[in-house]
């Protein structure tokens, strides 16, 4: 019997009963190991190749017309390549848009970490990661109001006038490696749900930064 869930916007939409694990719950590294993303040319890359040799910070995001990601994305942005470098911890974030958008988006972000992306969200699916349209409220990281936030992706969706990415997909964030070593694992329960930047950094063992005052904050 498949659920029903009600997007932010829209009607009542049944949903495929699928297993979703619980936020905190592991990591199946034999079932996504093979999977492919790929990078803003086009190129292919397996997904272990991320952390097979280092602990990795890998982040999901929703479609790349969400405000909340925007947000999200550009406070993680502000985290200094030394900072990462000196933890020796590298920086990923994956969407679920196709290719093509990767460089715009980095752009309207100022995102200068990895950025790759899974548009037929194989490796969202395998991971477990939420497909449900539940908007949330309170991020840290979310500086525009709902109104706001929603006309902002209106314009950015009518400059684009194509869709970037499942507007249900939900992200999550984890915390890999060096090799099949699982630190962090979180499934976004609705679309501000997030873990926030500096929890992330302290989970791996980076230095935290200060919002938006650090003086050693690349700015690009």
């Amino acid at each position: 019997m498949a659920s029903m869930d009600r997007g932010l916007h829209g009607p009542l939409v049944p949903q495929p009963d699928v297993y979703i694990p619980s936020p905190d719950q592991g990591f199946d590294f034999d079932a996504v190991k093979d999977l492919v993303i790929w990078d803003q040319f086009g190129n292919r890359k397996r997904f272990h190749t991320l952390y097979q040799e280092t602990k990795t910070i890998i982040i999901f995001v929703r479609h790349f017309l969400c405000y909340v990601c925007k947000e999200y994305v550009e406070d993680l942005a502000k985290i200094p390549r030394d900072y990462l470098q000196e933890a020796k911890v590298r920086l990923v974030v994956i969407g679920c848009a196709p290719h093509t958008y990767i460089r715009e988006f980095r752009q309207e972000t100022r995102f200068p970490h990895e950025f790759y992306c899974d548009p037929d969200r194989d490796l969202h699916k395998a991971l477990g990661l939420r497909l449900d349209g539940t908007h949330g409220k309170a991020s840290p990281h979310v500086k525009s109001s709902v109104i706001s936030g929603v006309l902002q992706s209106t314009w950015r969706a009518v400059k684009s006038m194509h869709y970037q990415g499942d507007m249900m997909q939900q992200g999550g964030q984890f915390i890999v490696g060096p090799g099949k070593k699982l630190h962090y694992a979180w499934r976004d329960r609705n679309s501000q749900d997030h873990t926030s930047v500096n929890q992330l950094l302290a989970e791996a063992g980076v230095q935290q930064i200060n919002l938006p005052n650090d003086p050693r904050i690349i700015q690009v």
